[in-house]
C-alpha cells in the first residue's frame, strides 16, 4: 500500500491509500497520526516527463541529510494532476528519488511544479 496525505483546506488533511498489489485488501481500523513537516525542507522544482497510464517516472533530488534509512515526506504542489501519486524514497546519502505514478486512466504530462522534501 502507498499512502499520501495532503492538506486540502486549512486544518483538514486528506489521506489517500492506494493498493498496487494486484489483489484486494481490507484495511483494519486504525488511527493515523499526521506529523507536521520538518523545519528545514528542501524545495525543488520538478518537471516530470509524459507518463503513460499505469506507469511511473522517477527524478532524483539532492536532499542534505537524507540517508538510505531516512523517513521522508513530500509536500505536494497545490495543483496536482488527478490520478498522479507522488512518493519519495531515499536512494543514497543526500539523494532522494521522487516517483510520480499515473493512475488516471490516460496519459499525463505533469506541469512543472515545486515540491518540498522533508527528512525526519
Amino acid at each position: 500500500l502507498v499512502q499520501s496525505i495532503r492538506i486540502t483546506v486549512p486544518g483538514v488533511a486528506t489521506l489517500r491509500m492506494c493498493n498496487f498489489s494486484g489483489a484486494g485488501q481490507s484495511l483494519p481500523m486504525a488511527s493515523y497520526a499526521v506529523v507536521q513537516y520538518a523545519s528545514n525542507p528542501t524545495t525543488a522544482t520538478l518537471t516530470f516527463p509524459t507518463i503513460a497510464d499505469g506507469t511511473c517516472a522517477t527524478l532524483t533530488v539532492t536532499v542534505p541529510g537524507a540517508t538510505p534509512a531516512s523517513a521522508l515526506a513530500v509536500g505536494l504542489p497545490s495543483a496536482l494532476e488527478q490520478g498522479l501519486i507522488v512518493a519519495a524514497v531515499p536512494s543514497a546519502p543526500d539523494l532522494v528519488a521522487i516517483n510520480a505514478c499515473n493512475w488516471s486512466g490516460a496519459t499525463l504530462t505533469p506541469a512543472p511544479a515545486s515540491y518540498q522534501i522533508n527528512v525526519f
